[in-house]
């Protein structure tokens, strides 16, 4: 459920679904957390007792879907297909790990150390942005403080710059300074008149 679209665990419930329950104690609540604990990356789904009749309970585990999958659980990585629970397969394991290894680590997503506003061409910022409100490709932002704008972009967040921030509007003198991958781009588009 990790993997997927998240839902629901349910204990104490009949193979006809009727909602029994079963006597549960604080040692069953600890033995439910052990296994929760052995999913890789660490999971927090909620776990909540349902009183359902007399000292009977259900335990009822919400799942969401997991920020980043591919999850394991003992090592294996499992994916639910209606009714049943099946093992990932190495290639759609594989796909997972990449894609989650793709988004949360790419070279333009990590910070700007030791970048501010200050070493960006902020005329630069608002005109990219004026032209892309031109032509359609984004909506009016309502502002042009380069913080805002930067934010919407997706280019900054809690006041850190992004590399890739740095990349599209930093300053040609501290781009080739500071960060020596950027000099084909200075190069390339230094003295052009578009």
């Amino acid at each position: 459920m990790l993997n997927q679209r998240g839902g629901y665990v349910l204990f104490g419930i009949t193979p006809e679904g009727l909602a029994a329950g079963q006597d549960v104690s604080e040692r069953t609540i600890e033995d439910v957390s052990a296994e929760i604990q052995r999913i890789d990356p660490p999971a927090f789904p909620e776990v909540e007792r349902v009183q359902v009749s007399g000292d009977r309970q259900v335990i009822a585990i919400r799942v969401s879907p997991g920020s980043s999958p591919p999850y394991q659980y003992r090592g294996i990585s499992y994916r639910r297909v209606g009714n049943a629970t099946r093992s990932m397969s190495t290639d759609e394991y594989n796909r997972m790990l990449f894609e989650r290894m793709h988004t949360e680590q790419r070279w333009e997503n990590q910070p700007a150390t030791g970048w501010t506003i200050n070493d960006l061409d902020v005329p630069e910022i608002r005109n990219t942005i004026a032209e892309a409100v031109r032509i359609g490709r984004l909506n009016e932002p309502g502002s042009r403080e380069p913080e805002e704008l930067l934010r919407g972009l997706g280019l900054m967040r809690d006041g850190v710059l992004f590399r890739a921030a740095v990349a599209l509007f930093g300053k040609a003198e501290r781009l080739e300074s500071d960060m020596p991958q950027n000099l084909l781009r200075v190069a390339r588009f230094r003295g052009l008149d578009r």
